[in-house]
């Protein structure tokens, strides 16, 4: 399995707020996983707003709020 960074973006200044590694078995799993948990964690952060998944230390995915609706 391969490992991700998950980077929660904060709305007042779009740094990192919070990271959580996932390990999935390719990109399109992570991205399942990952808005599974931003959409789990954000209305508990009204000021997230945005998330990103990081490989190998690449953008490799991005995704506002506005996107997951």
């Amino acid at each position: 399995m391969a490992a991700f960074r998950i980077e929660l973006l904060n709305r007042s200044d779009e740094h990192c707020e919070q990271r959580h590694d996932l390990y999935a078995p390719d990109i399109a799993a992570a991205v399942v996983q990952a808005r599974a948990l931003f959409r789990a964690i954000a209305p508990g952060k009204p000021s997230l707003v945005s998330f990103r998944i990081m490989e190998n230390g690449l953008i490799a995915y991005e995704a506002r709020k506005a996107d997951l609706g």
